[in-house]
């Protein structure tokens, strides 16, 4: 029998548990969280040799080239990647295939790329990026079928990754996907930190950006867990900015 949450599981595994939840892993049964991360891992290890990636760096530079900066983010197209959604556990890697197509049961997962050159390179949770650097996100619901993708920044602001706007479903396929466009950071200070929230029930999006609104403007945004109501599970990934 578990006692942890999985988002407790992969705060620990980053070693950003919240000083209210540490009693918490210390009141598991021995052993669970160590058995715990090594099945991620597992997870994460044949997801990764199933589905290498890499980029389509001409078409990127291209956009990038003609499309005007956006406020926060300038959006470009897809880096091809297809490697698995995965939070905790990451490799580098290189040249794409297609994406699985059945819903794997498990903790929801994101995945952070960086093109390098003519490379994509998944990034490990607080590495240093810098305004300018291209990001791909990918993700697996986990088996949810709800889900909703948005960052936070230093400076305090809110980017909406998917779904394309506030007023659309927030539906997720099955399997491990891509978000359909690659962006380029902006100058934001500190950090810049995804959060994957997903559910069995469909997700108010506006009231999520509202939350994630009010974390932004904490002191502690870069580490403290966002507030939401029972049911919704969420995932983060934090890189760090000079």
């Amino acid at each position: 029998m578990t006692t942890l949450p999985d988002w407790l599981v992969e705060r620990a595994a980053l070693g950003e548990v919240p000083t209210a939840s540490r009693a918490r892993l210390d009141q598991a049964p021995p052993g669970e969280l160590t058995a715990r991360v090594n099945a991620l891992r597992e997870d994460n290890a044949r997801e990764l040799a199933a589905y290498p990636a890499g980029p389509a760096v001409a078409q990127i530079e291209a956009r990038l080239r003609r499309r005007p900066r956006r406020r926060r983010l300038v959006w470009l197209a897809p880096l091809v990647v297809a490697a698995a959604a995965v939070l905790l556990v990451v490799t580098r890697h290189a040249p794409a295939q297609e994406p699985e197509t059945t819903r794997i049961k498990g903790a929801a997962r994101l995945l952070v790329f960086k093109q390098v050159g003519d490379q994509a390179e998944q990034l490990d949770a607080d590495d240093v990026v810098h305004a300018g650097d291209v990001i791909q996100l990918r993700y697996n619901a986990g088996g949810a079928h709800y889900g909703m993708i948005a960052s936070i920044d230093g400076s305090g602001g809110v980017t909406l990754h998917f779904p394309a706007s506030d007023d659309a479903p927030a539906t997720v396929e099955s399997g491990t996907r891509t978000l359909p466009e690659a962006f380029a950071l902006d100058d934001a200070p500190r950090f810049e930190r995804f959060f994957f929230i997903t559910a069995n029930e469909p997700i108010d999006v506006p009231a999520a950006l509202d939350a994630l609104r009010t974390l932004a403007r904490r002191g502690d945004a870069a580490d403290a867990v966002l507030d939401l109501r029972p049911g919704f599970h969420q995932a983060s990934f934090r890189l760090r900015k000079p």
